[in-house]
């Protein structure tokens, strides 16, 4: 695939691309480490060891990303940078998220 393909494929879906998905693209790697598929994952394993205040917390921090972004069953890890960060923090002010909530989401954000 020439790399100007790949850009136009990208532009086309709007996507915010990193270095890391145009190399992928490039080689025909396939996609590894899918952020839905491991925060399902570390859900089930606290739910599991009993650990249900975690994972409701995981939850519904799943939920809130999901709300802020209709794609994030596809993201991989390199996606999840500051600049998006800052715009899941953005969408949840807009959202009147505050306080100890806003606090929540970004904290189990961060420790995930």
């Amino acid at each position: 695939m020439q790399i100007n393909d790949i850009f136009r494929r990208f532009e086309i879906g709007r996507i915010d691309w990193t270095l890391n998905q145009i190399e992928s693209a490039f080689l025909n790697r396939a996609s590894k480490g899918n952020v839905n598929g491991y925060f399902e994952t570390l859900i089930t394993t606290l739910k599991d060891t009993g650990h249900i205040g975690n994972s409701i917390c995981y939850s519904w921090t799943l939920h809130m990303l999901e709300l802020f972004d209709n794609k994030f069953d596809r993201k991989v890890f390199p996606e999840i940078d500051l600049k998006y960060v800052k715009a899941f923090d953005v969408f949840m002010q807009k959202r009147e998220c505050k306080g100890n909530t806003h606090k929540y989401y970004l904290k189990a954000l961060r420790a995930f």
